[in-house]
């Protein structure tokens, strides 16, 4: 019952403060045809969290207006037991932009692991409204949650809320933006310690749409180690995605591959 109220607070205040802003520019003919070009936030690829972001945790950004994407994980990593079995979780979203200000999805979740016993699986669906724009001094803000329901073993619940701040640096072929990125997530698992995790990341734009990716985040949900990934995010503006990188999770005994691929149609 804690975590119902909590996921229905969190977006419930979401949506609250999001339309009057919604109405605010409609009032003001914002919202109509524009030639400007698409607002490009805080938003990456798909997560370990099954969110769009850095490679564990969320970011604020989100899908454009009508824009639809599909994108895929694998997290590979090596199972500290005997045999050394490699264990692969896989992990898909495909999300939908409505209004320019709020993303509806679902998110799925397969663990490929060794011997005869099923391998665990959930999905569930996905929201993320933008409650701000990154512009002038004002930073990225956005709020979410995803939730995944299945096997017990892996089922969890997640809300977060997420802000960034750009700064382009170049028209040039490279080094052209840097981006910080600071949030918190609340994970609720069935199985297993809840976990609260503040996290910082950044990213440096060194090549066009070629991204350096870095994050931290504390220990919490049982994790005997610090959080941490680092990699590279490719974001082209066709809509086509793909993400290379090292992950700790914070409970793996070595350090985790995880690759991801996607596309996005407007």
């Amino acid at each position: 019952m804690g975590k119902a109220i909590a996921i229905v607070l969190l977006l419930g205040w979401s949506l609250v403060v999001a339309v009057p802003g919604v109405w605010a520019q409609a009032a003001t003919g914002r919202l109509a045809m524009t030639t400007e070009e698409p607002y490009v936030g805080g938003r990456g690829l798909i997560t370990d969290t099954l969110t769009t972001g850095m490679f564990i945790n969320p970011t604020s950004g989100i899908l454009n207006n009508l824009q639809f994407t599909l994108q895929y994980c694998a997290l590979i990593f090596h199972n500290p037991g005997p045999g050394k079995e490699t264990i692969v979780g896989h992990g898909a979203i495909a999300g939908f932009g409505l209004l320019d200000w709020v993303e509806i999805g679902a998110a799925g979740l397969l663990v490929d692991t060794p011997g005869p016993d099923d391998n665990p699986k959930v999905g569930g669906p996905t929201v993320k409204v933008r409650l701000l724009k990154d512009r002038g001094g004002l930073p990225e803000i956005g709020v979410g949650g995803v939730f995944l329901f299945g096997d017990k073993a892996i089922e969890q619940n997640t809300v977060y809320v997420a802000l960034s701040k750009g700064l382009r640096l170049s028209d040039g072929p490279f080094f052209r933006s840097v981006r910080g990125h600071i949030g918190f997530r609340q994970t609720w698992v069935e199985v297993g310690e809840d976990g609260s995790f503040g996290y910082v990341g950044g990213e440096v734009e060194v090549f066009r749409h070629t991204f350096v990716v870095a994050e931290v985040s504390n220990k919490s949900g049982g994790a005997d180690k610090i959080p941490w990934a680092a990699g590279l995010q490719v974001r082209h503006p066709d809509g086509f995605g793909f993400t290379l990188a090292a992950v700790q999770t914070g409970g793996l005994a070595n350090l985790a591959v995880y690759v991801g691929v996607g596309i996005n149609f407007q």
